[in-house]
């Protein structure tokens, strides 16, 4: 009998234990998050005395397809009494069958009272959440930008404006780093009239000297984190060469009739001067929902610093339109508005669009006359459901312009359609404070799909944004192409590799 070489079997029993060790930390632990209707629970909001929901949006889960329909601001989730402790753990994911359209969030609790500030994270056009449970922090309240201590979690939850269903895949912890976000955006803290803000911001390598910059505003309840990521602006930054810049409102908000966050956004435009000598004459304000809203206010009250703005599902009113100023306000020079709105979006109304729009092409003295509106259906050219509208001054190429497209509440990143973010450079950059760069041979309306262009250039980029450097054989799957022109616009599509 062959005498066993214990030094060996010491050594292969230790690989083993190292492999089956590694293997089980990536394995995908959905076991705290059971979608029957005992734990998956209806949190907020409630019916009033006489059993009415908030604005009529009656809330409902289907356990049995995840179909869930929040009422108005409401969530459902899970509730654990004695805490749940998350540490073990490097992510908590969230998935969705397909993208919501009612400003959906995934949201961390480190108290059980459901009042308490929470950490939460935008779906926008994604169907992927990815909770960094290292790196946890309050976006709302009096704890906004502290850490939440995720050994002691009490509710886990997704909230939305409601009205619309949200199609839940499946949610679950793990140690695997595929999760990893490809882009880590910086953050920078900022203290205004004795408050401490923070942003996220993202400049292209290579940026060189007096580049626009694009600034980009949450909506209602969200919070800056993930608003880069889920609008995908890099993938135009990157050629555009612009600096994009997500702030934190207070609370989850933007005071619209106060002046601490114009004053905010003011001190970011000196601080990217300061940091990437950015062309302060060329500063676009854009934000979804209230956030489009805030673009707004900066319209009318920092128009010596905002160049053109554009509202993604939001627009002016409410306090806006109620605190005593027109519309217009002080604006200072004819202001450029791209306006996006979704045929079913129940939140920001269509209805109401037109005449909003119709105080700014007044003031910009664009032209009503039914033979000089442009009308492009479809727009972009073959997308499907989506149109826009252009009112222009002849004299000064100012146009006022609305974007409607089949969506919902939600910033549309449709490579194939309407893609926001590629539409909000489009149109922006080619105005300043001092109006039309190039004169009005430039303007919208004038080229508004272009058939003489060329591919000049191709990147590809990973879906969650990452770019690949090189294209071979062994490179499968489903991709985004993106086309540089011959005229310097983009082009994005999403293409299978096989």
């Amino acid at each position: 009998m062959r005498k066993l070489n214990f030094k060996k079997c010491f050594f292969i029993l230790f690989l083993l234990t190292s492999y089956l060790t590694a293997h089980s930390e990536i394995v995908d632990d959905e076991s705290h998050f059971s979608f029957s209707a005992e734990s998956f629970v209806h949190f907020w909001p409630e019916q009033d005395s006489e059993g009415n929901w908030p604005d009529g949006r009656v809330p409902s889960f289907d356990p049995s397809t995840k179909t869930l329909v929040t009422g108005l601001y409401g969530s459902y989730g899970w509730l654990y009494e004695d805490g749940i402790d998350l540490s073990e753990y490097k992510y908590l994911v969230a998935e969705l069958e397909e993208p919501q359209t009612c400003g959906g969030q995934f949201r961390l609790y480190g108290d059980a009272n459901l009042w308490t500030p929470s950490a939460g994270y935008n779906f926008e056009g994604n169907t992927q959440v990815v909770v960094d449970l290292k790196n946890v922090k309050y976006s709302e309240g009096d704890w906004n930008g502290e850490l939440l201590d995720v050994s002691s979690v009490y509710r886990i939850a997704f909230w939305s404006y409601g009205g619309c269903p949200i199609k839940i895949k499946r949610v679950f912890l793990t140690n695997s780093d595929d999760y990893k976000p490809a882009i880590q955006y910086p953050t920078l803290e900022m203290k205004v009239a004795g408050t401490n803000r923070i942003l996220e911001y993202y400049a292209p390598e290579d940026l060189p000297e007096n580049r626009p910059l694009i600034l980009l505003f949450h909506g209602m309840g969200m919070w800056y984190k993930g608003m880069i990521e889920g609008s995908k602006h890099v993938l135009v930054a990157d050629t555009a060469k612009y600096v994009v810049v997500a702030p934190n409102g207070i609370d989850g908000s933007w005071d619209v009739g106060g002046g601490n966050d114009v004053q905010f956004v003011s001190d970011i435009i000196d601080k990217m001067y300061d940091m990437f000598k950015i062309d302060k004459s060329r500063v676009y304000a854009t934000g979804f929902s209230w956030g489009g809203n805030f673009s707004y206010r900066l319209a009318k009250d920092l128009s010596d610093k905002i160049a053109a703005i554009a509202g993604i599902m939001g627009h002016s009113w409410g306090p806006n339109i109620s605190n005593g100023q027109e519309f217009v306000g002080n604006c200072s020079h004819p202001m450029p508005i791209l306006q996006f709105s979704g045929y079913y979006d129940d939140v920001y109304k269509m209805e109401y669009v037109q005449n909003i729009l119709n105080k700014w092409i007044e003031f910009n003295d664009c032209s009503t006359d039914e033979n000089k509106i442009v009308r492009i259906n479809p727009y972009p050219k073959n997308a499907s459901g989506s149109d826009i509208t252009i009112w222009k001054n002849e004299n000064t190429g100012i146009e006022v312009a609305w974007l409607k497209s089949p969506h919902g509440h939600s910033i549309p990143v449709d490579l194939n359609g309407v893609f926001a973010s590629k539409e909000i450079w489009n149109f922006c950059s080619r105005y300043s404070l001092d109006g039309l760069i190039d004169g009005p041979s430039t303007n919208l309306s004038n080229t508004p799909i272009k058939d003489d262009v060329d591919v000049v250039e191709k990147e590809y980029y990973t879906l969650t944004g990452e770019k690949i450097g090189r294209i071979d054989q062994q490179l499968k799957g489903v991709f985004i192409l993106k086309k540089i022109m011959s005229d310097k616009s983009v082009e994005f599509e999403k293409v299978l590799l096989r």
